[in-house]
């Protein structure tokens, strides 16, 4: 049974970056120039963003939904009325046809305006029916998402369990009719966002075939008999979001709207390359466009607050803060920008490896400028819109985005979950491959292109960067030769988490000094001191996630939590 990393790096003649990168070498010929979106392109994506931002402008006020805990009615048939719920369905079945970055730039911009309306609508267009298109062949079942996506159907993914979210077993199980003619679903699912106001669900169940148990995909119409919505889920955040809990009883399926595909080491494939792209739409756009409000958002208290003996502006403090918050938004857009434009301009590469590390990336990139924007507006920051609003002074959400931000970086997986496990079934089985046989190149390919169009800071953080790939390659081929048995070092999670967050600081400086090397220089802020700033931080970060990594001796952390969890 082939491997996801399998999959991903040697099913198709694409090369990966990030692949290449695991392995030790940074290829500069593929990352720079960095990819730039296509005019004509550009130009259907700000026509179709300024109709969008018209109907939020009209209808969307981030503070009353959070206030009412609800959108405002008829929101959702507007929205789909005009598309914004079908963005990349095909035109011929009445979607807008979009390309992936112009989805992109919708969906950021809806989040400007309200995180909860972004996230139903990256949903819809990601994990919903129309996300797995291309994954289904001619027949019965693309006719069936083709249908409902001429009527532009609401829908979503119906995944997680009741029994644990994050759970590999489906509890959910489907049975077989004694006609063959259907199955019947039954069971509970939580957290299934668009649930409520969806048309059709894709869930996920488990099945019986050749004595063996599965999991298959079946493309469920909520109007069927024994479906069920039992309960709404209320988050500390995205107010008015229409996540629900589920409930199936004897819902009967037709055995045509099963999506059979061959498995792949237990996982359903197109599950996971939809969720792939789909993090992208779902948590990254949303956490790049709140760290950009968080950076206008500062820039408006500093211009209107003065302190006795100078004004805000003029503290060094903030203005490291200020400039270190630009530079991670430099970093969040970089790798957005690359993690898409990739899927539609080029064809010899494969981004979904960078797609996967660039949620959490982003997610917690954004928390940290939050956090430091909640620092620089004092008690402000803290206070609520609708207070801050009542006193006459700036009402800025931040207390709102800060809320519905902590979602991106759990909702489809918690954080350092999702870091564990792209170590495991990515980053090792790599150095597994290689039976011991690593030969890095030191030297990337296409440096001295790169090299040629950077700062001299910037030249040694890339070469820096060169170095650290290298030196962590080494690390993972030494804990392969020391655990000949992955059984034995994957249950090792906290050196998984760790190895996946250098991957992450080492792919984010590689694609901010690509974007840095590739613009102006005589852009504001300059891109290449904004690199610098990224760059030099996120060394400083690498610098402890190595000595951790490294780290011979740790403390009795099992210990501890068993005495705690013995107690009475």
């Amino acid at each position: 049974m082939k491997s996801m990393a399998d999959f991903l790096l040697k099913s198709s003649d694409k090369t990966s970056f990030l692949g290449n990168l695991l392995a030790g070498t940074v290829r500069g010929d593929l990352v720079f120039p960095f990819p730039e979106q296509e005019k004509d392109d550009e130009i259907i994506g700000s026509e179709i963003t300024a109709k969008l931002e018209a109907l939020l402008k009209d209808k969307v006020d981030r503070t009353q939904i959070d206030t009412t805990q609800s959108l405002p009615d008829g929101l959702f048939d507007e929205l789909r009325a005009q598309g914004f719920m079908n963005l990349r369905d095909p035109v011929d079945y009445n979607g807008l046809g979009l390309s992936n970055f112009n989805t992109f730039r919708l969906i950021k911009k809806a989040a400007e305006y309200s995180t909860t309306v972004a996230l139903a609508m990256a949903v819809q267009t990601s994990i919903g029916i129309g996300g797995y298109l291309k994954y289904i062949p001619k027949g019965y079942l693309r006719n069936f998402v083709l249908k409902h996506t001429r009527k532009r159907s609401i829908s979503g993914n119906a995944d997680a369990e009741a029994e644990g979210a994050s759970h590999p077993k489906r509890f959910t199980t489907a049975t077989l009719t004694e006609d063959g003619t259907a199955y019947l679903l039954n069971g509970k699912k939580v957290y299934i966002s668009n649930a409520s106001i969806a048309d059709v669900l894709v869930v996920s169940a488990r099945v019986y075939e050749q004595d063996r148990e599965i999991t298959r995909l079946f493309f469920v119409e909520t109007s069927s008999s024994g479906f069920e919505v039992t309960s709404e889920h209320e988050f500390m955040g995205l107010k008015g979001f229409p996540s629900v809990e589920i409930q199936f009883n004897n819902v009967r399926v037709p055995k045509e709207q099963v999506l059979l595909e061959p498995p792949l080491e237990g996982l359903i494939l197109s599950s996971h390359l939809a969720l792939m792209l789909g993090r992208i739409y779902m948590q990254v756009a949303p956490s790049v466009a709140i760290g950009e409000l968080c950076t206008k958002w500062m820039r408006d208290y500093l211009k209107r607050r003065s302190s006795i003996d100078l004004p805000l502006e003029k503290y060094e403090a903030l203005q490291n803060i200020v400039a270190l918050s630009l530079a991670e938004v430099f970093a969040m857009e970089s790798v957005a920008e690359w993690s898409v434009l990739i899927e539609d301009r080029r064809n010899d590469l494969e981004p979904k490896l960078e797609q996967v590390v660039a949620r959490n990336i982003c997610a917690n990139t954004c928390w940290r400028i939050l956090d430091r924007t909640m620092s620089v507006m004092a008690t402000e920051g803290y206070e609520t819109a609708q207070s801050k609003k009542a006193r006459g002074v700036s009402a800025v959400p931040l207390e709102c985005c800060l809320r519905d931000a902590r979602a991106l970086r759990t909702q489809c997986g918690a954080d350092f979950l999702l870091d564990c496990l792209f170590a495991q079934m990515i980053i090792f089985p790599i150095f597994y491959k290689k039976n011991n046989d690593l030969n890095v190149n030191p030297v990337s390919e296409g440096q001295d292109t790169i090299l040629d169009n950077l700062s001299t800071r910037n030249q040694r953080h890339w070469h820096f960067l060169v170095e650290e790939n290298v030196s962590l390659a080494n690390i993972c081929q030494n804990l392969v030769k020391k655990y000949p048995n992955p059984r034995y070092l994957y249950p090792k999670e906290e050196m998984m988490i760790l190895t996946t967050q250098m991957v992450s600081e080492l792919m984010t400086i590689s694609l901010v000094l690509s974007k840095a090397a590739s613009l102006e220089a005589t852009l504001q802020p300059n891109p290449q001191d904004l690199a610098d700033i990224y760059c030099t931080a996120a060394r400083y970060r690498i610098s402890e996630l190595k000595n951790k990594l490294l780290a011979e001796e740790h403390p009795n952390y099992q210990g501890v939590f068993q005495d705690w969890l013995n107690m009475d």
